[in-house]
């Protein structure tokens, strides 16, 4: 997966889309304190939303283990681990795609609107 930007991390998390335009709306424009500040909370809110998948994942493997599912090794801290980063890369890469077609589709309805030559 390609490494993520700050704006990549307002796409994919759980705001409203409202928030989100208006976030990515005046990102240029923020001062570089703003921005700055704004990155960390970002930051800060993807690194929480890791660890709780994280930990909902660790909790249902431990319960496959109870219940004698799966084998208590070494391994299982690891592998938790690395199922919660695929699965967090996996849903990013799909709501950036997705975000970004849309993107893509209200630039050029915009063009469209705008433009004198297509009526």
């Amino acid at each position: 997966m390609k490494a993520l930007s700050t704006k990549d991390i307002i796409k994919i998390l759980p705001f409203s889309q409202e928030n989100k335009d208006a976030l990515l709306g005046n990102w240029e424009t923020m001062d570089q304190g703003q921005r700055y500040e704004l990155e960390n909370i970002i930051w800060e809110y993807y690194d929480s939303v890791c660890e709780m998948r994280y930990q909902y994942n660790l909790q249902q493997a431990l319960a496959d283990v109870q219940q004698g599912i799966r084998k208590l090794d070494d391994n299982l801290y690891k592998s938790v681990r690395e199922k919660s980063e695929k699965e967090i890369d996996e849903e990013a890469m799909k709501k950036l795609t997705n975000q970004d077609i849309d993107d893509i589709r209200n630039k050029l309805k915009t063009f469209i609107e705008k433009s004198s030559v297509i009526k």
